[in-house]
């Protein structure tokens, strides 16, 4: 318990605005449904990618000031 109030007690003294976040999603063209929907009586027109998947990974650095900077990645990123 000391150890985790002694981290909170140093936590308290950083500046927000010198932070830096990293933050990472991404997205993959293989993840549509295999169905769609419709209204009652309407046909579902609408294609969806096959085969040649592929994943894109986006990557940022964050501020209290906004966005720094993004990168993007073809493929997944691990780490």
């Amino acid at each position: 318990m000391a150890a985790r109030e002694a981290w909170l007690d140093g936590q308290l003294d950083l500046d927000p605005d010198s932070l830096l976040f990293i933050d990472k999603t991404a997205a993959a063209i293989n993840m549509v449904r295999p169905y769609g929907r419709s209204p009652q009586g309407e046909r579902c027109r609408i294609s969806a990618l096959h085969g040649n998947y592929k994943t894109t990974t986006v990557t940022a650095a964050l501020r209290t000031s906004g966005l720094v900077a993004t990168t993007v990645f073809d493929g997944a990123t691990n780490g």
